[in-house]
């Protein structure tokens, strides 16, 4: 149960992310975002756990930067809290 919820929680809030970022425009960035959502779940199936924190720093870094340039909070916010409930949850797949 815990592993769907990761999974969740990592499409989501990549998702979120995204989808705010394509809302004002910027089209190249929500490629990068499902790029690292991808990357994330293939990271974590091969166990590679290290890689949830950079993922981690990836998300909340670009959720920070779209709140300062003023794209809309809700979906950065959804962004990060997704972005932290994947760190958190990889912890518990182990």
């Amino acid at each position: 149960m815990t592993i769907i919820a990761l999974i969740l929680s990592i499409l989501l809030g990549t998702a979120s992310l995204a989808r705010g970022y394509s809302q004002v425009g910027a089209m190249d960035y929500p490629r990068w975002f499902l790029l690292l959502a991808v990357l994330w779940l293939i990271a974590l199936f091969r166990k590679w756990y290290w890689f949830s924190s950079i993922a981690l720093l990836a998300v909340v870094l670009a959720a920070a930067y779209g709140v300062w340039q003023g794209f809309p909070t809700v979906w950065m916010l959804l962004g990060a809290v997704g972005g932290l409930l994947g760190w958190d949850l990889s912890d518990f797949a182990r």
